[in-house]
Order: structure tokens, then C-alpha cells, then sequence
């Protein structure tokens, strides 16, 4: 029965302990499903988010693209038409120059005709011959400019002197010439510097459609890797989720199985407890009833018969010998079951029994020796009680406090690893700032010093231009009196060789001084333009980059000022778990002292608790064995 009572009280404390731990496993298990939930729902919408983003990304790189296009066929389209029209120019320009210079060689003073409408008829027939040549080499879009303007010219009477020589009337022609000359050449000009500024424009916004659409497709790109990462993650967190679902799930049913079997082996315990309980009062009954008269008065009665026919032979005995044939029946009994169980109290029985002259004595000894072994049985058991009480209490408290300061252990080492790291970040991000603000001011002083040079360059070529233009008219001034000063008149002469035509300068001629002077104010106006696009494309990558250098500062003041939040706080909280591991230190000693006084205590014994209640329940067994033989011979026979 104490066996039983042990085995149910070992059973029971298993089955709290399973229960609990079960239990706290569903409990965790709860948590972590609800936590991996928010984290799958979470990484569901940042890729339904992310993908939104990838998509506008996308779509700001195709309309990037589309728009490189567009700008890329527009400019095409003005870069032929400026050089068509640079090429009317040329052509233009070349024509009126032939003019001139061939009005320039008939354009000298005359003798007075004697048939006046003769002189007006060779002059306005060399002019038309002229314009007609002008107009067949002039570009079409200055045809009908230049035959306008003649014909109006024409048109005009102009009156011959009466007695000086006939002066050429071609010299006005000339001079309406030379200025269309000039304007076309300005329109040239201007036509080559706006061309220059186009392309700059162009190369400029070309330039920032493609940064555009490189920052979009890095965007892109990134995200697109985010987007991956977060999927790869939600498919693991799904994993875990189902994963913790099925543990949860055989947890709950090995909890429910375990439960409903502890409850059955409870219920069947009681049971068991109670029909043995009946089962023992039934006996006290029966012993109660056989020790009446009505069994015990007739057994001597009835049997005293047989007694007396026996009695010669017994009265034989008792001459000799001096004790009991059943107290030496008992001692020898006690003496070989003392011996087969190796007990030393039935040993030690042995003598008193076979010296004593009384029965009773002998009983009363025997009665007293089992209640005295029944109550150190009873003894022991609540002792092992007590000792399988404390060692669980104490064994789950060293398993609960040791776990408590390795995880604190590690949780004080993780935290210190994150504030060095945090700390190294803070340090290389300070640096990264420093950096920065020192790349802005290297920026601030280069971008100062490209800005004065870029406006010198623009204020030189400017005024060199002006001089060019001044030195250009000066010259031209001077070829047009030089060619009317050196005229000559028309005279028929003998003798060697001689230059028969007006000397004009070299202002006229291909690759002359002017045309040299207009190359080189083209070049001034070409360098001042280029520079002018120069100084707005640096000018715009200075404010843009002094913009993303303002976002790229800010960002890293912020990941500073957070980056230090988070050291302190995790200093803080390195803090807190140093205070708790020195209490949890403190109780697990505590625990492990109570563990060592348990231990000698409890499991310091010789004999295991198993082996000393067999063999007191043997001992026990056997006195009730001997009390049996002194109940079945009443008389000591």
C-alpha cells in the first residue's frame, strides 16, 4: 500500500510538472503565433507597398525615356535647321561679298559723257548684270530680299553733274550691299550663338533626364531588392507560422491526452484507496467476530478433547526442557527469517522470545514491534514526501534560475556587442558628417572660383567682341575710301605694264583682314556662349548637389542622434540586467546551498528509501508471520 501511495505521489508531481510545462509552451506558442501574424501582415504590406513604388519607378523611367526621346528629335530637327540655315548664311554672305567686290572695281569717277543717257545706260547695265549674279548665287530665302531692295535703289533718278566727269552711280549699290553684308553676317553670328546655347540647353537637360532616370532606375533596382528580401522573408515567416501552428496544435493535444490520463489515474487512485480502506475494516470485522465466545469459546471446547490425549506427550516435552516448544518454534522461525532477510532487529528478537516463560509477553512484544515498525514506515513516507517535495521545488528552481542568468548572460553580451557597434557607427557616421561638410565647403570655394572665372571669360569675350566689331568697321571704312581714292579714269596710255585698276585693300578678298576679323568675333561670341552654358550647367549641379549634401547631412545627423538614443537606452537596460542577474545569481546560490542540505539530507542514505520500506514491510510481514503461529497455538504447545 505504501508503495502505491509513493508511485501516485511520484505520478501526481509528474503530471503537475508536465501540465505546467505544457501549458507554458501553448502559452509562448500563443504569443509567438500572434507575433509571427503582425510580422507576416506586415511583410505583406511592405511588399504590396514596395511594388507600388517599383511601379511608379518604372513609369517614371519609361516617361523619362520617352521624353529623351522627343527632346532628342527635337533637337535633331533645329540642328538641321540651323544648318540649313547657317548654310543660307554662308552662301548669302559669299554672294553680296562677289557683288561687292566687283561693283568695287568699276566704282570710280568718269569724264562727263557727252551722250548722258549713254553713261546711265552702261551703269545700269553693269548693276542689273551684277544683282543678277548676286541673286543667282544668293541663298532663296534672300532672293527676294536683296532684288527688293536693288529695284528700290534703282528706281531712284539720280542727276549727273554738269561739269565735273561723270561720277559711277554704282557706288550707292555698294554701300546697300555692304551693309546687307553686315547683316547678314550679325544674323549669323547671333544664328551660331544661339545654336550653341540650344545645344547647350539641350546637353544640359538631356544631362538631367538621364540622372533622373538613373536615380529612378537605382530606386528601382534597390527596391526591387528590398522587394525580393521581404519575400523571401514573408515565405519563412509563413513557415514558422505553420510550424508554431502544428506545435501548438500537438502541444494542446498532448496537454489534453496527459490531463485526461492524470484525472483517470487520480479517480482510479481514490478508488483503489477506498475498497482497500473497505477491505481492512472487513477484516477488523471478521477478527473482531472470531475473537467472540461464539468462535473462540467452542474452538476450546470442542478441540480441548484432543488437547488432553496429547498432553502425556507434551507434559514429556515440557520435562525436558524449560521453555515453550512455541517460543523456541518462533525464535527459531525469527532466527532464519532474520538471516534470509539479513534484518537485525529479527535477529536481535530471537533471544528475548525463546527466554520468555510467557506467551503473552512474547505477543505483546511481537505487537508492539510491528506498530512501532508500521509507525517508522509512516514516518519515512511523509519524510519522502517532504524530500520529493523540496528536491522538485528545488530542482525546478535551479533549472528556472540558471536558465535566468545564462539568458541574462547573454542578453548583457548582446547588449554590450550592440553599444560597441553602435558606438563604432556613431563614430564613422561622425566622420562621414565631417566629411561632408568639408566636401560643401571644397565645393562652396571651387564653385566661387569657376563662377569669377567663368565671368571674366564671358566679360572678356564680350568686349573683345566689341573691339573686333569697332576694328572691323574702322577697316571697313577705310577699304571704302581707299577704293574710291585710288580710282582711276578710264584713259588709253602707251607704254610697259602697268596696274590699270583700282587699288581697294586686302578687306575684299577671300581670308582677308575683315573676314578674319569676323572669324575671330565669331569665335569670341561662340567661346562666350559656351561659357555662359558652362557657368549654368555648373551652376545647377553646384545647387543640386548642395542639396542632396543638405539631405545627406541632415540624414546623418538624424542616424547619429538616433543611433546615440538607442546606446543609451541599451546602456540603460545593460544596467537593469546586471542589477537582476545579481539577484538571480544570488537566488540560484540559494538554491543550490538548500540543494546540498536537501542532499544530505534526503540522498545520503545507505540504502535507498525502496529497499529500506521492503525490507521493514518483509519484517513486518515475518512478526505478523510469528504472531499467526502464537494465535494458532494458544497453549504454547
Amino acid at each position: 500500500m505504501q508503495d502505491e501511495k509513493l508511485q501516485f505521489a511520484t505520478y501526481s508531481q509528474w503530471c503537475a510538472m508536465t501540465k505546467e510545462s505544457k501549458a507554458a509552451a501553448i502559452e509562448t506558442a500563443e504569443q509567438d503565433l500572434e507575433s509571427l501574424d503582425a510580422d507576416v501582415a506586415k511583410a505583406a504590406a511592405d511588399i504590396e507597398t514596395l511594388a507600388s513604388e517599383i511601379a511608379g519607378h518604372q513609369k517614371a523611367i519609361d516617361a523619362s525615356a520617352q521624353e529623351q526621346t522627343q527632346l532628342t528629335s527635337v533637337r535633331k530637327a533645329a540642328a538641321d535647321d540651323y544648318k540649313a540655315s547657317r548654310k543660307d548664311y554662308s552662301e548669302s554672305v559669299d554672294a553680296v561679298s562677289r557683288a561687292v567686290a566687283t561693283l568695287k572695281k568699276q566704282a570710280y569717277d568718269r569724264k562727263q559723257a557727252e551722250d548722258k543717257a549713254e553713261a546711265d545706260d552702261e551703269n545700269s547695265l553693269l548693276a542689273l548684270s551684277t544683282l543678277k549674279t548676286l541673286a543667282s548665287r544668293a541663298a532663296p530665302r534672300h532672293v527676294a530680299q536683296v532684288e527688293d531692295a536693288v529695284t528700290a535703289f534703282l528706281q531712284k533718278k539720280t542727276s549727273a553733274p554738269t561739269v565735273a566727269g561723270y561720277e559711277s552711280q554704282s557706288q550707292g549699290v555698294i554701300e546697300m550691299l555692304s551693309e546687307m553684308q553686315d547683316k547678314f553676317q550679325a544674323e549669323k553670328v547671333e544664328l551660331e550663338k544661339a545654336e550653341i546655347e540650344q545645344q547647350a540647353t539641350y546637353d544640359q537637360a538631356l544631362l538631367g533626364l538621364k540622372n533622373e532616370e538613373a536615380a529612378e532606375k537605382a530606386d528601382h533596382d534597390k527596391k526591387a531588392g528590398f522587394k525580393l528580401k521581404k519575400g523571401t522573408l514573408k515565405a519563412q515567416l509563413e513557415g514558422e507560422l505553420q510550424e508554431t501552428k502544428e506545435v501548438k496544435s500537438s502541444d494542446q493535444e498532448y496537454l489534453d491526452e496527459i490531463a485526461a490520463t492524470c484525472d483517470q489515474k487520480a479517480t482510479d487512485f481514490e478508488a483503489r484507496s477506498k475498497l482497500r480502506s473497505e477491505e481492512l475494516e472487513a477484516i477488523h470485522k471478521a477478527v473482531g467476530i472470531i475473537d467472540t465466545d461464539a468462535v473462540k469459546g467452542n474452538e476450546q471446547k470442542h478441540l480441548a478433547l484432543a488437547q488432553v490425549k496429547s498432553a502425556h506427550t507434551a507434559l514429556a516435552h515440557l520435562r525436558t526442557s524449560s521453555h515453550s516448544p512455541i517460543a523456541e518454534k518462533i525464535s527459531t522461525f525469527l532466527q532464519s527469517e532474520g538471516k534470509r532477510l539479513h534484518s537485525q532487529t529479527l535477529l536481535n528478537l530471537a533471544t528475548p522470545v525463546v527466554n520468555s516463560k510467557a506467551l503473552g509477553s512474547i505477543k505483546d512484544l511481537l505487537t508492539k514491534l510491528v506498530e512501532k515498525l508500521q509507525n517508522q514506515a509512516l514516518d519515512e513516507q511523509k519524510h519522502k514526501d517532504y524530500c520529493n517535495k523540496e528536491l522538485a521545488t528545488n530542482t525546478m528552481t535551479r533549472k528556472e534560475k540558471t536558465e535566468n542568468v545564462e539568458e541574462l548572460n547573454a542578453d548583457m553580451d548582446r547588449l554590450k556587442a550592440s553599444v560597441t557597434k553602435l558606438n563604432s557607427e556613431v563614430a564613422q557616421t561622425t566622420q562621414d558628417a565631417a566629411d561632408l561638410v568639408a566636401a560643401i565647403t571644397n565645393a562652396t570655394e571651387i564653385r566661387a572660383k569657376e563662377k569669377a572665372k567663368n565671368s571674366e571669360t564671358i566679360a572678356d569675350a564680350q568686349g573683345a567682341q566689341a573691339a573686333v566689331s569697332q576694328a572691323t568697321t574702322v577697316l571697313k571704312e577705310f577699304y571704302e575710301k581707299a577704293g574710291q581714292a585710288t580710282a582711276l579714269i578710264q584713259t588709253k596710255t602707251t607704254g610697259p605694264e602697268i596696274f590699270d585698276s583700282a587699288y581697294t585693300g586686302m578687306g575684299g578678298e577671300s581670308g582677308g583682314v575683315v573676314a578674319m576679323l569676323e572669324t575671330i568675333s565669331s569665335d569670341f561670341a561662340k567661346l562666350e556662349a559656351e561659357t555662359d552654358a558652362e557657368e549654368k550647367s555648373s551652376a545647377d549641379e553646384y545647387k543640386k548637389f548642395m542639396k542632396e549634401a543638405a539631405l545627406n547631412k541632415k540624414e546623418l545627423e538624424i542616424d547619429i542622434q538616433h543611433k546615440k538614443e538607442i546606446s543609451i537606452e541599451q546602456n540603460k537596460d545593460f544596467e537593469d540586467k546586471k542589477v537582476e542577474l545579481e539577484s538571480e545569481s544570488r537566488a540560484l546560490n540559494a538554491s543550490l546551498l538548500v540543494f546540498e542540505t536537501l542532499k544530505e539530507e534526503c540522498l545520503s542514505a545507505e540504502k535507498s528509501y525502496e529497499e529500506e520500506q521492503r525490507q521493514r514491510a518483509e519484517t513486518i510481514e515475518s512478526l505478523q508471520n510469528a504472531l499467526q503461529m502464537l494465535n494458532n497455538n494458544p497453549t504454547g504447545e
